[in-house]
Formats: structure tokens, C-alpha cells, sequence
């Protein structure tokens, strides 16, 4: 058996591990043939905790990252404050974040296709990260500010205890 399965439907564990997607139903032909091999294909698809926490963590990060752009820029001087306010350009003031969710998205994609091709479960961070970090810098890398970003520390915690 698949070790990441057999970890990833445990109950061991209580808590909220995993989420299930729904499997689309094969066909006749494709189910028969399934069966001929004496395959069993579960009617869901599984992703792992760590499938949404550790890219969820980079996501908040890219975030972070860019109200603390804007913040550094004074974008934020006319009164607008792009999280309470909904009308304020959310994409222009988050490039970051909503690249990381395009990467995001497109790794969940690409991690259900590779599960449908291979009819076998797959590592969906093996998608997942690379897609999302990948965004992030292609995001940065477009707008010119690859270096200020790999050079950005979160201040707010320090400033937080100076206080």
C-alpha cells in the first residue's frame, strides 16, 4: 500500500486532516477495464493537511509582504486601507498574494490531472510548492522587485514588542 495514504487516512488522528474531493464517476468502458485489471479506484480524491498549511503559509506571507510594499510606498496615506475597504483596487495592492493563489490553484489543477492520469495517488505538495513559489517570484520578477523582496523582513512583530 501507498505509505501516504495509509498516514493520510489514519485514525489516529482526530482532528481535521484531510479534506475529500469527490472523484468524477468513469465511464463503462473505463471502469470495466479497471476491473479487468482487479484495480479499485475510491470514489474521492484526498488532500493532506500539509497540502493547505505549508503553501497557506506562504500565501499569508506573500501577503504580509505586500501590505508591507504598500505601506512602505505610502500607499496607504489617502485614508484607504485595502483590507477594511472593498473598493479599493484589490489585485494592484495585492500582485503578490493573488499570484500566490493563481499558483495555488494552478498546482491543485495540476495535482488532480497527475491523480486522474497516473490513477494513483500523488504528493500534492509536489505540485503545489513549486507553482506557488513560482508565481510569487515570476509576480515579483514582472513588476521589477524581485531584490526588494528577497531582501523584505517582517518588521511588524519587532516594532510590536519595542512598544
Amino acid at each position: 500500500e501507498n505509505v501516504m495514504v495509509v498516514v493520510a487516512t489514519s485514525k489516529v488522528v482526530a482532528g481535521p486532516t484531510r479534506l475529500l474531493f469527490p472523484r468524477p464517476s468513469l465511464s463503462e468502458s473505463a471502469a470495466a477495464a479497471v476491473a479487468a485489471k482487479g484495480m479499485t479506484i475510491p470514489a474521492y480524491t484526498l488532500l493532506g493537511l500539509g497540502d493547505v498549511l505549508v503553501p497557506g503559509l506562504f500565501i499569508a506571507l506573500a501577503l504580509r509582504a505586500d501590505l508591507a510594499r504598500n505601506a512602505a510606498w505610502g500607499d496607504f496615506a489617502d485614508g484607504l486601507d485595502p483590507i477594511r475597504d472593498p473598493t479599493s483596487g484589490f489585485v494592484k495592492e495585492r500582485p503578490l498574494f493573488c499570484a500566490a493563489l493563481g499558483g495555488y490553484a494552478a498546482g491543485l489543477g495540476m495535482a488532480f490531472v497527475a491523480n486522474a492520469y497516473f490513477k494513483a495517488a500523488q504528493p500534492a505538495l509536489l505540485y503545489l510548492s513549486p507553482c506557488v513559489i513560482l508565481a510569487v517570484l515570476g509576480c515579483a520578477t514582472a513588476k521589477g522587485e524581485l531584490g526588494s523582496l528577497l531582501r523584505w523582513r517582517d518588521e511588524s512583530r519587532r516594532m510590536r514588542t519595542r512598544e
